[in-house]
């Protein structure tokens, strides 16, 4: 039964824990199959750029060195291995926030709501594993805060010191994700607003920080002026283009923002909120709203008239939880607190079952007769790969352009099997994620402005034989016939995924 009080073991046990849930994490990392995001970035990680179309470059960075240090027989580390460290490093530093804000307030309470915020429920517990942007977006947005916080507490001490981290900080969020800037952005205008501290309106302290912040950020900005701003103007225009109010839409946004944070956290976060704007004249409380509000406004005015994934608004939520540890240790009872660890610890105990343990998902997939909808993204793909149907498929076509290469001889540097191709992002990445060679599978996605035309544009092989193959919802028959001069074509069906046809075309690379 938890006490209300700590001990000086308190910091002790709650590190212990972390470590605990990163070893868990890393487990769970190489034994969950990736997901379509996830072996995007993987195959970024291949070929480390300064910056991608989609978002900057710090996620590649993360593949790549993963791929570098747990090489290829290592399971889903290979992609993911470096996200659960970081995780741990992130909740470490948010932890001493806790320690700092709650003071004299600490309970034992508390420390058991920061953990299961941190390390439990499903947005973070799981989360905390994945390969996405977030994961550095996290790290440095706890530095940013902590360090933030540091200078309200010393504003008269190593200004510049202060400064020129604070950038270096802010900037290497901002090679993660561009949420970084409504994040530092409030949480330095929460800082400025200390008008009596002199330090800190000196024009040397922010043009330090600024400064600091744009150089670090230099690889995303000499991408965007090589591609005509491409990265910037997708970002702008996925957030305002095309404004068409849609309720329900992000009605099941906002739903899967509470799936995610569970409704008793959720609601603990939200709570927090109102805590902090109470005593918005505190230095610390204002400064970890600014930190969150902007975010959290614009990802909740943005659901109103665009399609907006649940986890955008995460890292802002994530900034909330020292509050809301601390308002749970001054609220809850541990009756409470046991309740909504519980149903945490149950939704989360369930998705890590149906994604890690192989035969749940198999015999998931199978009773699903033959629809298993959300789940075969992280199943069919793999399956797939390893099918009878594909392995005969690719024999007869090798028989087949055998056959014809003696009347149509190809360019003698065309590799021994067809070049492979498939007709949207995801399932290109999941392709030659699958592939027990891994092999660089070639995108037939319309448009220009994504990762995959970029790195298409000057790959080699015209004149080489190549198979497309993917969804058939997917074939765009005009696309497909602009980048290969088809002579065969046909349909296949797993019964076990009978809402993912397959359409298969083999040619010659124009």
């Amino acid at each position: 039964m938890l006490d209300a009080r700590t001990t000086p073991k308190s910091n002790q046990l709650a590190i212990a824990l972390m470590v605990i849930s990163a070893a868990f994490r890393l487990f769970f990392a190489a034994v969950i199959p990736l997901g379509n995001d996830e072996v995007y970035y993987w195959d970024w990680g291949r070929d480390p750029r300064l910056s991608y179309f989609d978002h900057p470059p710090g996620v590649s960075w993360l593949s790549a060195g993963a791929q570098q240090i747990f090489g290829e027989s290592t399971g889903g580390l290979q992609a993911r291995g470096l996200v659960p460290l970081l995780h741990f490093v992130s909740s470490l530093i948010l932890f001493k926030v806790y320690i700092d804000l709650a003071g004299r307030r600490r309970t034992q309470t508390g420390d058991a709501t920061f953990i299961a915020i941190t390390q439990l429920i499903p947005a973070f517990g799981i989360g905390g594993l994945l390969l996405l942007p977030d994961a550095g977006l996290l790290l440095f947005s706890s530095a940013g805060l902590f360090i933030t916080l540091a200078i309200a507490r010393h504003p008269r001490s190593q200004g510049l010191l202060y400064a020129l981290g604070s950038g270096l900080i802010a900037g290497l969020a901002g090679l993660f994700k561009y949420h970084a800037a409504p994040i530092f952005g409030g949480m330095f205008l929460g800082l400025a607003a200390a008008k009596n501290w002199m330090v800190l309106q000196s024009k040397a302290f922010w043009t330090t920080l600024i400064l600091t912040g744009l150089t670090v950020t230099l690889p995303v900005w000499i991408w965007n002026m090589q591609h005509g701003m491409a990265s910037l103007s997708f970002q702008a225009n996925r957030g305002i283009s095309g404004a068409e109010i849609d309720l329900p839409r992000a009605l099941r946004t906002l739903i899967g923002e509470i799936f995610f944070l569970t409704p008793g956290f959720f609601s603990l976060l939200i709570l927090s909120i109102t805590k902090l704007w109470r005593h918005r004249t505190e230095i610390p409380q204002r400064i970890i709203l600014w930190a969150s509000l902007p975010l959290l406004a614009l990802i909740h005015l943005t659901m109103l008239y665009k399609e907006v994934l649940p986890h955008w608004g995460l890292p802002a939520f994530w900034l909330l939880i020292p509050e809301a540890a601390v308002l749970a240790g001054q609220t809850w009872s541990t009756k409470k607190l046991r309740l909504h660890l519980l149903f945490a610890a149950a939704i989360t105990a369930v998705i890590l079952t149906v994604t890690s343990i192989p035969s749940v998902r198999t015999q998931l997939v199978t009773r699903a007769n033959g629809y298993p909808g959300a789940l075969g993204e992280f199943t069919f793909w793999n399956d797939f790969s390893k099918s009878p149907q594909l392995r005969d498929l690719r024999e007869r076509l090798s028989t087949v352009l055998s056959q014809r290469k003696i009347l149509s001889p190809t360019p003698a540097d065309c590799p021994g099997a067809p070049i492979l191709a498939s007709f949207r992002w995801f399932t290109t990445a999941q392709l030659a994620w699958s592939l027990p060679d891994r092999p660089m599978v070639r995108s037939f996605e319309p448009g220009k402005k994504y990762y995959y035309y970029d790195r298409d544009g000057g790959a080699p092989g015209k004149g080489c034989p190549i198979l497309a193959i993917g969804e058939k919802a997917h074939v765009e028959p005009d696309e497909i016939q602009t980048r290969m001069d088809v002579f065969l074509s046909g349909d296949m069906v797993d019964e076990r995924y009978l809402d993912r046809p397959i359409s298969w075309w083999l040619g010659y690379l124009k």
